[in-house]
């Protein structure tokens, strides 16, 4: 009885632990990031392109909205734009110099199977690339204006877990403790557990175990 009353305490108190990281995880405070800034004493070298071009499945050309200069100024290291409205805009010739064949970014879009970049070249023209991704199983790099992958290494696809379950229309407590690899479609699970069925052993037992999991 005393043995059941403590496993019975044990797995409330790691369900309710988890309850709380879990909950921690998703609060206001843990999404309020404090950014360090943090200065290098060197000119920035971006990684070189992976192995595997990406081709963009789709490319969107928009129409240029047109906006008049009506004065340019060079000023030391600033040009000064005069638009037609009066309004003045000042830009580092570094801007112009530094990477001057890289196309500017104005919009990114990310979900697990998709990319969109929205850019505008030096000649002024606006367009959106799309690209399909696979995030889970590849690793990106968008670099000279062009999107390139290689393919995540085995560990890096693996995920260390810890589970806890309580079914308790039977009293029936289970503890996990393993390894997840996830695909596109079947996620790999392999492990060690441990159990205590009241209904059928007042022991506690253990085995290992493998889950096949399949993505709709």
């Amino acid at each position: 009885m005393k043995t059941t009353v403590v496993l019975t305490l044990v797995n409330l108190a790691l369900v309710i632990t988890l309850g709380i990281l879990f909950s921690k995880s998703l609060s206001p405070e843990n999404q309020n990031t404090v950014t360090d800034t943090v200065f290098i004493e060197k000119v920035l070298k971006p990684e070189v392109q992976y192995k595997i071009k990406e081709v963009p499945k789709t490319v969107y050309r928009y129409q240029t909205d047109t906006v008049v200069v009506e004065k340019v100024v060079l000023k030391k290291d600033t040009v000064i734009l005069t638009l037609e409205d009066s309004t003045k805009l000042e830009v580092s010739t570094q801007f112009l110099t530094q990477y001057p064949s890289t196309d500017r970014l104005i919009q990114l879009l990310l979900d697990s199977e998709n990319l969109s970049l929205s850019l505008q070249n030096t000649k002024g023209e606006v367009f959106k690339k799309e690209y399909s991704v696979d995030i889970l199983n590849n690793s990106y790099n968008y670099v000279n204006n062009t999107l390139t992958s290689k393919k995540k290494s085995f560990i890096k696809k693996l995920s260390p877990y810890v589970e806890a379950q309580y079914r308790p229309f039977n009293n029936l407590m289970d503890l996990n403790l393993g390894l997840k690899y996830n695909t596109r479609k079947i996620n790999y699970e392999i492990g060690f557990n441990t159990f205590y069925y009241p209904e059928f052993s007042k022991s506690l037992g253990a085995d290992l175990y493998l889950k096949l999991n399949y993505t709709f």
